[in-house]
């Protein structure tokens, strides 16, 4: 067997181990959900176990992940970040809030939050109250076209 033909032997046997590990790793994954209470997904991707497939925002579904960061807005320093498997971002808002005032040793959590628009929902207008925190964050207004002010006449 020629140098060549070696090498090509040697390239394939290691991409071949490499596919072997990603399916080992992700066949790991619902054994590890579950032991630590979590949901086994219906899919489970290959490239990126610790991913889930989600819907994409361009359309269709791929392995992603959704990343969350906090700012602080008079410095501009990044205070928190986390990366969730779920697309549905505006539920780890409030835990968000907790990480940064543990992490910083806060004696209290910050009197204002300004967030984007996904994550303004009565729910989190409710917990911001309860937690005494004024939330600022943009809402989207439809209008009744029923309404008289509205009506073309």
């Amino acid at each position: 067997m020629g140098a060549e033909a070696r090498e090509r032997l040697h390239e394939e046997l290691a991409d071949i181990r490499q596919r072997k590990s990603k399916v080992d790793s992700a066949c790991a994954e619902p054994e590890s959900l579950q032991k630590q209470g979590g949901k086994i997904p219906d899919r489970l991707p290959i490239t990126d176990p610790q991913s889930r497939t989600n819907p994409n925002k361009e359309a269709g579904f791929a392995p992603n992940n959704t990343p969350t960061v906090t700012v602080d807005i008079d410095s501009g320093l990044i205070v928190g970040t986390d990366i969730h498997t779920s697309p549905v971002e505006e539920k780890f808002m409030m835990g968000q809030i907790t990480q940064v005032v543990e992490s910083f040793s806060m004696e209290a959590e910050p009197k204002e939050l300004l967030a984007d628009g996904l994550i303004c929902s009565g729910e989190k207008l409710a917990a911001c109250k309860d937690r005494k925190i004024d939330l600022y964050s943009p809402v989207k207004l439809s209008v009744d076209s029923s309404h008289a002010a509205f009506a073309k006449t």
